[in-house]
């Protein structure tokens, strides 16, 4: 009887081939009407279809998509970027952030039994335009996030978008968890939006890849992608 060898390669090719899940939290308050949620939703579609133009990222990417307001919604799970298409966004009254946060976490727990057979470390993006309501739970929460073995070890990109009651850079340093990966960055003017998208797409690929997390500057948007000070 012959016995096959086991080596480093066929063990990788038992495993299987790991796909990057990309989780977005997008702040779909009532400050983010007009401009804002016309700017998300165009460029949200533009960023979907130049990853799927990428032939070397195909079946390589999951991704989920949470919204919050006073309430949350989950209006995607883990679904594979070849079949991904994105939601049309609106905006409704206040911004919970902290709910939203305890969204992402649930998410994490009902795919956990897969999660480490199936996927490579998380790619998180918080895109927020103010500051969560007075007295929201936002820092307990942000607490929760970085005690779960997923997401503490997630690579996050947080936006804050806008200049009229924008986010403070404060709240957006608190999703920094990593600094070799993880960025906070800022755009003053949603029409730039585009180029945080943009942004992302090279992120993403990155990310999907195993390489070095870009800044605005490597990638080339540092005149309208600004990074928070303080990093």
């Amino acid at each position: 009887m012959s016995v096959s060898r086991v080596t480093p390669q066929s063990i990788q090719a038992g495993l299987g081939k790991r796909k990057l899940p990309i989780i977005m939290l997008i702040d779909t308050s009532s400050s983010m009407s007009g401009l804002g949620i016309q700017q998300v939703n165009i460029n949200l579609k533009e960023y979907i279809e130049n990853l799927k133009n990428m032939p070397d990222l195909h079946g390589d990417i999951d991704l989920s998509i949470v919204t919050f307001n006073s309430s949350v919604d989950v209006l995607a799970e883990f679904v594979p970027l070849d079949t991904f298409t994105p939601p049309t966004l609106h905006t409704a009254a206040s911004t919970d952030l902290a709910s939203g946060i305890e969204a992402v976490i649930r998410l994490i727990d009902q795919k956990r039994a897969v999660y480490y057979d199936q996927y490579k470390r998380t790619l998180f993006v918080l895109i927020s335009d103010g500051n969560p309501d007075p007295g929201n739970q936002w820092k307990q929460a942000i607490s929760k996030m970085n005690a779960d073995h997923y997401l503490e070890k997630a690579i996050r990109i947080a936006l804050g978008a806008g200049t009229d009651n924008a986010i403070d850079d404060t709240t957006l340093q608190a999703f920094i968890k990593n600094p070799e990966t993880d960025r906070a960055v800022r755009i003053t003017d949603m029409r730039d939006f585009r180029d945080f998208m943009k942004y992302l797409t090279t992120v993403s690929r990155e990310a999907s890849k195993g390489k070095a997390i870009s800044t605005p500057r490597q990638a080339g948007v540092q005149d309208s992608v600004q990074v928070v000070s303080g990093q």
